[in-house]
């Protein structure tokens, strides 16, 4: 596993990545081809290519990550005490069968109810004898 910053020879597999998301309805943005990724990533003067990064294994991209930091800032802020965010995330889904569709499955799982518990002594009605 390597994760590096985004390079413009990511578009494809990147692009790839956000729009599998897309399609799953995993998310509330809209598909991209590489022109329209190029001019929201790239080619936008307010981007800031430091906090782009791709997850990458045996040289695929299957994960990429974007965020922003705050360049304006109020009285009291700092670079140094206001965080940026998170702007996207996108992680690819395994193939089917192996360890990493069963990890991927796992992981994305929603929790689920505890399971109930057994009545305690000093909680359960005792039952009359007769």
């Amino acid at each position: 596993m390597k994760i590096r910053l985004l390079r413009r020879d990511d578009l494809p597999q990147v692009v790839a990545l956000w729009n599998e998301s897309c399609g799953a309805g995993e998310t509330v943005l809209s598909p991209l081809t590489e022109a329209g990724f190029e001019a929201l990533f790239f080619a936008n003067p307010e981007y800031d290519g430091q906090f782009s990064f791709v997850w990458e294994e045996a040289g695929a991209a299957v994960g990429f990550i974007s965020g922003t930091a705050p360049r304006v800032f109020l009285p009291g802020e700092t670079p140094e005490n206001t965080p940026g965010f998170l702007t996207c995330v996108f992680v690819k889904r395994p193939a089917a069968g192996g360890a990493s569709a069963r990890r991927w499955r796992r992981l994305s799982r929603t929790p689920s109810a505890p399971p109930a518990r057994p009545a305690s002594p000093a909680t359960a009605t005792a039952t009359p004898s007769t």
